[in-house]
């Protein structure tokens, strides 16, 4: 039998059992945690003198005087007094222990950014053993330790007996065409079905722009924006059995409490126990460090290895909006004709969905170019832009019948009484777009024309369809995605986000991954 190689702590040595135990201490409080990790870290090495060993190495930046192997842990005979002497000589810098390990959590290498929750711990060790094998310790710690306990940064106040949290920043709605990226205080839970979930990725939508405009008037000022993001939850209520900490989640547009008449048959936009479209309306939403998910056994969805953040951050809202309000509402057949009306994002999201029912014709139209471009890589085969003749394309393509479908995907009133000249009698036109303006209903027109009109707030029932299709290749809606940001860029989102004419926006991104 191999003998194992062992030290016996010198007196000196075991002296600094005490200064562990303080240095544990401290640790402790400023991470706000139970010891558990620390001890998980330390004594899982076996010997007091590697628990000084540990300290050390991570204080100082040194080399430690050992090697890793896949069999474990292989010791070979170090100082153990000299480890415990930059113990004492670093004792009172012990904070970089804690803020070491925090940067660990924060900010790894690029070539971790956006997998880290997808790696598991044997990966992370193996991508840091050959660097510094105390880095992979201390960085599996702070993913066992979790962000729950890492996603407050405290600081001391004079006059003050305890720490006061350092509040997130979130981009707040001060009222029509004002808007401030700033602090304010972190989301807790408040009922037991509540999640707290950090914002990994997050998105804007045309309706914030609405809201800015002043279009949707029961926004108060005050408002965090915001109603879709990925992110990881850190911490859920005691009624939350779906999900978990640690859980990477996609938050989507509308809330559903599960039991109300409207959610018991799939109508969840509707929900008349407390959800519908509250993220970013009626609540503070997603568009901030961190945010408070009401019902999170029924509002997020658990994603699958393999789909990527900015994939799944495209179901929160318009992949789901433009299918359920745009193509079902629409009831496109195959073989249909369907104009789209309206190339922004829910626009070419219809032109997306709209080819999973094989209909002979998408006619995209929209004034820019750019945007006509990127709906016909999507597949839209008609295109009619500035300066052509929506009804003439439409009556050309189809023997002056009209088209089967009309999706209403801008939201003014020239655009929904557009929709319903370009559509044949007996068809659909179906809007998908937030009016913040009356819209005439020619009826004198229409009522012998035996068309059907839908209106309709998405209900993301068709979410894990969705979703099930990007895990399994068959939808790919990253071709949305044309700009990508770090959280902390959320102005310069905002402004390119809202100039799609100079800039070709068509989806921003913004990662926490990418904060500077």
């Amino acid at each position: 039998m191999r003998a194992r190689s062992l030290f016996i702590p010198s007196r000196k040595s075991c002296l600094a059992r005490p200064l562990l135990v303080l240095v544990a201490a401290v640790s402790v409080l400023l991470t706000g945690r139970s010891p558990r990790g620390l001890y998980d870290l330390v004594v899982g090495m076996n010997r007091c003198w590697l628990r000084v060993a540990a300290y050390a190495t991570l204080m100082t930046g040194a080399n430690p005087p050992f090697r890793l192997e896949q069999g474990g842990h292989e010791l070979s005979r170090m100082d153990a007094p000299s480890a415990a002497a930059k113990v004492r000589h670093d004792a009172g810098s012990i904070v970089t222990l804690a803020l070491g390990v925090f940067l660990a959590h924060r900010r790894l290498p690029p070539f971790l950014v956006g997998r880290t929750r997808a790696c598991h711990a044997d990966d992370l060790m193996g991508r840091f053993r050959t660097i510094d094998p105390w880095s992979s310790s201390a960085i599996l710690w702070a993913r066992r330790v979790g962000p729950s306990s890492l996603f407050r940064r405290r600081r001391g106040q004079k006059g003050e007996g305890k720490d006061k949290e350092v509040p997130m920043k979130a981009l707040i709605y001060h009222g029509p065409g004002r808007r401030a990226w700033e602090q304010t205080a972190d989301p807790r839970l408040t009922e037991p079905t509540d999640a707290i979930v950090r914002v990994d990725a997050v998105t804007i939508c045309g309706t914030d722009l609405h809201i800015l405009k002043g279009d949707v008037p029961t926004v108060e000022p005050g408002r965090i924006l915001g109603h879709e993001a990925v992110g990881t939850i850190v911490k859920a209520g005691s009624a939350v059995t779906t999900v978990k900490q640690g859980d990477r989640v996609l938050v989507s547009c509308i809330t559903a409490c599960g039991r109300c008449r409207y959610c018991r048959t799939g109508t969840f936009g509707q929900c008349l126990g407390g959800g519908g479209w509250i993220l970013g309306h009626r609540i503070d939403g997603t568009q901030a460090e961190y945010v408070r998910v009401p019902f999170a056994d029924t509002s997020t969805h658990l994603l699958p290895e393999g789909v990527s953040s900015e994939a799944a951050l495209m179901l929160a809202d318009i992949l789901p909006t433009s299918y359920e309000v745009g193509v079902l509402n629409g009831r496109v057949r195959p073989g249909d004709t369907v104009v789209v009306v309206g190339a922004g994002p829910i626009g070419l999201a219809a032109v997306t969905t709209a080819q999973l029912f094989t209909p002979s014709h998408i006619v995209a139209v929209d004034p820019a170019a750019a945007r006509l471009e990127a709906a016909k890589r999507l597949g839209a085969d008609v295109l009619v832009g500035a300066g052509d003749d929506p009804a003439t394309a439409v009556a050309e393509l189809t023997g002056g019948l009209g088209a089967d479908v009309a999706i209403e995907a801008v939201g003014i009133p020239e655009t929904f009484e557009l929709c319903t000249r370009l559509v044949r009698p007996g068809g659909h036109v179906a809007n998908v777009g937030v009016h913040g303006a009356p819209a005439t209903l020619h009826l004198e027109d229409l009522w012998i024309r035996n068309l059907t009109i839908t209106t309709g707030l998405v209900d993301t029932r068709s979410t894990p369809a969705l979703l099930d299709m990007i895990a399994a290749h068959r939808l790919d809606p990253t071709a949305f995605v044309t700009h990508r940001f770090g959280l902390h860029d959320m102005e310069a989102a905002y402004r390119t986000f809202s100039d799609p004419a100079g800039t070709g926006a068509l989806k921003v991104v913004l990662s926490r991954t990418m904060t500077g």
